[in-house]
């Protein structure tokens, strides 16, 4: 399992105008991991972060951006692609979803900076 490491990961954050602390970050092996994780809770503190990643150009980060919830910012290496609430997807639909991020590469959106 690849770790990006806390600097890569704050730069990309940093790009949507989210932030996360070290302490927040948490790396998975797949997609169904993180995913299964990233549903786990309808509540998750605000900065918590999920994050997987095949190499450092081949990535997906899920992070918390509204307090107390479970609404999840998505990025991958091709850009931001969505807010989800994790936990209203089925296990298989969100690892779907987030698989088509990661490979779809037409998937993603303009990035949030003005």
């Amino acid at each position: 399992m690849l770790e990006l490491s806390y600097e890569t990961i704050s730069r990309i954050l940093a790009d949507q105008d989210a932030k996360a602390g070290p302490g927040q970050i948490a790396h998975y092996p797949s997609l169904e991991a993180l995913s299964e994780k990233a549903r786990g809770s309808r509540h998750w503190g605000m900065g918590e972060t999920f994050v997987w990643a095949e190499s450092p150009e081949k990535f997906l980060i899920l992070t918390q951006i509204a307090p107390d919830s479970c609404e999840m910012l998505v990025i991958s290496h091709n850009g931001y692609h969505n807010v989800l609430t994790a936990y209203r997807f089925e296990q298989d639909e969100l690892v779907a979803m987030l698989d088509g991020y990661v490979n779809g590469g037409d998937h993603s959106m303009p990035r949030a900076r003005a």
